[in-house]
Parts: structure tokens; C-alpha cells; sequence
């Protein structure tokens, strides 16, 4: 394998992490004294770069206007749809602990599991790096140029980095002007980042489909058989009896092979007392006849005692290895190009959605949901130390919330059956 594939192939993302988190690192040292520290853990470098351009499209008032009005119902109205993700997913993992992965994970170059329950849940660090370049750029600029529509002063803009590593993208407006803006402005101000994420999100995701299209029906891709991953074997399950080991991967199921998840569950799918086969990538074979189980089953389903069994293995590395479960690029460098590409719209997509998702919910003042919360409510409660009480009670209610949606939560859960 050459340098450059062993850098591009996400099967080594580790060591170009590393390099880049060194990169950002060293880069922080040198020019230090251009940096603005932050409670010792931001680091800051105030510049000017797009105040002009910042400026020349705050000109266009009216449809700022327009366009951050929408702004502030859909980010109100986003933390009701957070919740009504949320919550049922919280039902799930408190009623099947074992068989639900946690709803929240954090997304980092670095793929870890415990037990089958993803840690930190891995992306090409490529895909990162242009996802903040691009998507943490434009929510600030956002920010900014909703601010100078209202003539608020936007001091600089910059970029920086959490932790001297993590990258970051910045801009400063006046503070003590915008606590003098009207309710509304304030709402449209603190509004405009996460819903620029929205619709960039769904920009995106159209632009994956497109793509996805197009490379479909030119035939840049085909499709292979993958295979699954069995992270842990449950005691005294079905899987246990017949010696499955934990961490094997399967490449066949009943004999065959397949394509899909779907695929794989529907050759799972037969009733209690039935056999299933696993034949695993080393040859070997376990024949598992199935039980029933009251707690997670129904008489309709069957029971085999596996954890973590819709993990992908990792396929084969390629120049610049795809996204896709199942269709991989054909050899030619162009078809794994685009196929990266495609692979780069999507993490846009969800990445962009998962940033105006963590943006609007009301974790803390200090935030843009806290933010919008604390001033929609001040239509209806005028105290302000009351309002601040309430926001308060609301993001513990939210943060123990997410709390309970991750791996921790999963853990707890999992001890508490």
C-alpha cells in the first residue's frame, strides 16, 4: 500500500488523525501569541476575513428577514422534534437494553466499542475536517450577517481550536448591542446558525441522492456480499450453547450470503424453535436452534443471544475507501473519487443536521438553544429571574437526557435488567 492510500483509506484513519491533530497542535504553539485563551481550553485567532463579504449581504435586509423569521419557528419548533426523537428511542434502550444501541454517541475519526456499544463513533477524519471548514463557517457567518442587518456590530471572526486540537469557527458580534436588540432580533440572531445547518443539511442530502443516482446508473459501482460483526455472545443464550465466539464475523447466514441489512435480518427472521447457521469468514459453522425470549421477543420472533450483531465489518481498503455498506466502487481511480464524493455529501448531511440538532436544544445560556429558549419564553414570563429558573430546570432535564441516550446511559441500563 502506498503513503497516499495509506493515509486516504479510513481503515488507517488513526494515523492521519494524529497527524492532523499534531498539525493543529504545533500550529497553536508557534503562533500562540495570536491566540486569545478562553478559560484555558479555547484557543482563539481573532481576524477580519468575510467582514466585507459578511457586510455587502446584510445590505439585502429584507430578505434576511424573511429567511431568519423562518429561522426562529423552525429552531422552536426543532426542540419538540428532538423530543419526539428522543424520547421513544429512550423507551427502547430502557425496555431492550441489550439489543438497542445508545440514540447519542459522539462522532470523532476514531471508531471505539465496549461490549458492542459504539463509544465514539468513527468518520473519516477527511470528511470532519471539511464538514467544520464548511458547515461551522457558514453558522457563524450566519450569525454574523443576521447581526449586521440589524446594525449590530460584528467586532472580528476567526477560528480556533477546543482543547489546542479540536478545530472551531467563530464570529464575534457586539455584546452590550445585542442585549439592547429587540426580543425578535435577538430571536433571529441567536436562530440563524442552526437553521443555515438545516438547510444546508437538506442540500446535502439531495445532493447525495443525485449523486448516488448518477454513479448508480453509469455503473461506477458494484455490489459484493459484506459481512457482520458479533461483538458479544450473551450466557446461556442459544448463541452460547453451541460455542459462537464473541468478536467473530459472519459471512453467511443459513447459507447465504448478503447484501443488505435487511437481507441479513430477513434470513433471521423464522420462528422460535427453528434452526439458524452462521458460517464465519474462517469456515466454521454453528447451527443455533432458537428460543423464545418474553423479554425483548414476541411469539413471532426468535431468540438467539447476540449483542452488537448489525456492527459492518470493516471491507477492504481501497485508494479512498467508500461510505456505502453495500456497494463499493469499481477499481478505476474517477469511480472511487466520486464515490468518495458521494461519501462526503452524505457525512454533510448528517453532520449538518446532528450540529442544528445539538444547537437548538436549551442546554445552558451559554449556548444558541439556551439562547432562543430564554427569549421565546420572555413573551410569556416577564421576570427574567424566573425565566432564568426555568431554562435552568429545562437544560438539567435535557442534559440528563442526553446523558441517559449514550453509551453511559446504555451501561446503566444494560446493569439495571
Amino acid at each position: 500500500m502506498s503513503v497516499v492510500s495509506m493515509l486516504l483509506a479510513n481503515g488507517d484513519n488513526l494515523l492521519l488523525t494524529i497527524i492532523v491533530l499534531v498539525f493543529f497542535g504545533l500550529f497553536v504553539v508557534i503562533k500562540r501569541k495570536r491566540f486569545d485563551v478562553d478559560g484555558k481550553v479555547v484557543f482563539l485567532y481573532k481576524t477580519k476575513i468575510g467582514l466585507k463579504l459578511m457586510k455587502r449581504l446584510a445590505k439585502f435586509k429584507r430578505l434576511i428577514n424573511i429567511y431568519s423569521t423562518a429561522g426562529v419557528f423552525v429552531c422552536i419548533l426543532g426542540i419538540g422534534f428532538a423530543l419526539y426523537l428522543f424520547l421513544p428511542y429512550l423507551y427502547l434502550m430502557i425496555t431492550h437494553p441489550t439489543t438497542t444501541f445508545p440514540a447519542v454517541a459522539p462522532l470523532f475519526p476514531i471508531s471505539i466499542s465496549l461490549h458492542g456499544i459504539p463509544i465514539l463513533v468513527g468518520v473519516p477524519i477527511l470528511y470532519i475536517l471539511l464538514s467544520i471548514i464548511v458547515l461551522a463557517t457558514l453558522h457563524e457567518a450566519s450569525h454574523g450577517v443576521v447581526a449586521l442587518s440589524k446594525n449590530i456590530k460584528v467586532k472580528s471572526t476567526g477560528f480556533g481550536f477546543l482543547f489546542g486540537v479540536l478545530p472551531l469557527a467563530f464570529v464575534e458580534p457586539d455584546e452590550k448591542q445585542i442585549l439592547k436588540a429587540k426580543r425578535i432580533d435577538r430571536l433571529r440572531i441567536f436562530s440563524a446558525g442552526a437553521f443555515t445547518n438545516v438547510v444546508l443539511g437538506f442540500l446535502f442530502l439531495g445532493a447525495y441522492i443525485a449523486l448516488s443516482h448518477f454513479i448508480v446508473s453509469s455503473g461506477m459501482v458494484s455490489y459484493s456480499p459484506y459481512y457482520l460483526d458479533v461483538s458479544a455472545v450473551i450466557n446461556n443464550s442459544p448463541a452460547s450453547t453451541v460455542g459462537l465466539p464473541a468478536n467473530s464475523t459472519v459471512s453467511e447466514i443459513n447459507g447465504h450470503e448478503f447484501y443488505s441489512q435487511s437481507q441479513a435480518l430477513s434470513y433471521l427472521n423464522v420462528k422460535p424453535g427453528e434452526y439458524v447457521n452462521f458460517t464465519l469468514v474462517n469456515g466454521s459453522i454453528y447451527s443455533m436452534k432458537t428460543t423464545y425470549n418474553s423479554s425483548i421477543n414476541n411469539t413471532n420472533h426468535s431468540y438467539i443471544g447476540v449483542s452488537g450483531f448489525l456492527a459492518l465489518a470493516r471491507p477492504p481498503s481501497f485508494l479512498i475507501e467508500p461510505v456505502s455498506i453495500t456497494a463499493y466502487p469499481n477499481s478505476s481511480f474517477s469511480s472511487q473519487s466520486i464515490y468518495w464524493v458521494d461519501g462526503l455529501f452524505l457525512w454533510m448531511w448528517i453532520i449538518s443536521f446532528s450540529l442544528a440538532i445539538v444547537n437548538i436544544l436549551p442546554l445552558s445560556y451559554l449556548v444558541d438553544g439556551g439562547k432562543i429558549f430564554f427569549d421565546a419564553i420572555g413573551y410569556v414570563v416577564k421576570s427574567e429571574k424566573k425565566a432564568l429558573m426555568i431554562l435552568n430546570t429545562v437544560a438539567f432535564l435535557f442534559i440528563l437526557l442526553l446523558v441517559l441516550l449514550s453509551p453511559i446511559g446504555s451501561v446503566i441500563f444494560a446493569s439495571l435488567k
